[in-house]
Formats: structure tokens, sequence, C-alpha cells
């Protein structure tokens, strides 16, 4: 999805728009964790959630809607959840003053980010973080939250970085850097990793022979 597409949530944010001041009390919640792994556990995202909740209750704001509670990745816009909120947003403008999250980067860790940031303020949104309090009504407030953006995307480029050199790396020793295909099974002996043949797979070569 790009910025420009005209059916994405994002053309909701079109420049020309009139900038609306943040004065109300109303907002909505998003929740993520990065992988499927983290989602099934679910501490990640009821410690997220608790922490939303007493945050609005602090502040005294009204939760009109929650989103997230799933794995979704913040490399990229192509997440159901984080547009199933910008369209909710979009819709409800005149009553939303806040997106509450965690954390920033729970947010988006894209180049994205600092732009939809902008334009959700000019609609009267702003994107507060419960683990990063910052006072995005002045610049010098929203100069920090556009910083905190930039460095979760750098750290995200570090680590995509350092995940492909080891995957490199793997490949180049013969070894299978992803989950092994159907048939065989990761078993790890002394601290060894080696993929094995399993039943099902035994029956799929005898079946094939």
């Amino acid at each position: 999805m790009t910025v420009t597409d005209e059916n994405s949530p994002f053309a909701a944010f079109a420049k020309g728009k009139k900038s609306r001041r943040t004065n109300g009390s109303s907002a909505v919640i998003y929740t993520r964790v990065s992988t499927k792994e983290q989602a099934d556990t679910n501490l990640s995202l009821e410690t997220q959630r608790k922490a939303c909740h007493l945050y609005a209750q602090r502040y005294s704001y009204s939760i009109l809607a929650s989103f997230g509670g799933t794995f979704e990745s913040a490399l990229t816009d192509e997440r159901k959840e984080f547009n199933a909120m910008l369209s909710y947003v979009k819709k409800c403008r005149e009553r939303i003053s806040y997106i509450i999250v965690y954390s920033l980067d729970r947010f988006s860790r894209n180049q994205n980010s600092i732009w939809l940031a902008s334009q959700l303020r000019t609609l009267g949104i702003e994107i507060v973080s419960v683990t990063q309090p910052i006072d995005t009504s002045s610049p010098s407030g929203q100069m920090q939250q556009k910083m905190m953006f930039v460095f979760n995307e750098f750290e995200n480029q570090l680590r995509r970085d350092k995940t492909m050199a080891g995957t490199r790396e793997m490949l180049l020793r013969g070894d299978w850097p992803t989950h092994p295909p159907l048939g065989y099974d990761i078993v790890r002996v002394n601290g060894k990793r080696s993929i094995v043949i399993n039943e099902k797979g035994r029956l799929v070569r005898h079946a094939l022979t």
C-alpha cells in the first residue's frame, strides 16, 4: 500500500485539510505484538491493554474503541487492525482526540510514521505513548516524538541487517534458516541444531519410492 492510494485509510489525511486543535477527551487504543508466537502467549498484549486503560483512567479519557490485540508487523502499513483503526478515526475524527499506544514502536516502525502522525495532528488527533510521555502540544515535543519514530525505524534496520547476516551464515554452512519443511523436525543435541526426518517424512518418502 502506498500513502497516495485513494482507497487507503491514509487517503483521509490529504494535504490542504484545515487543522483542528486537540481539545477533547475521547480516545482509541491500539495494541500489537510483532509475531504470532508473542500473540499466542498474550502476555505482552495484556500488559499493553492494561497499561493503556490505566493511562486513560488517569487522564479521564473516554475509550471509544480498541484495536489490535494481535500480531502485526510494524515494518509496513499493510496491517488489518492498524488500517481498521485508521478508518475508524477517519470516520469519527470530530469525536476522537487521542490514539493511545503502549509505546511509539507499537504504532509504527517505518518511514511513514512521522508523516502519519503529522496528518493525524492536522485532524486534531494525537498519538500518545504510555511509556514515553511527550507533550506534543509544543514544537519541541513534536520534534521529540519525531526523533523517537526515527530511532525506532533505525533500530529495525539494524535488526534486519543482523538477521540477514545470520541467515546468510546459516545458508553458507548448509543449515536451514527457517522452520523446517513438512516431514522434518529441528533437533538440538548438546547445543547443536540439526534437521532430521520425522515419521510423517518417512511415510512420504516411502510413498514416493
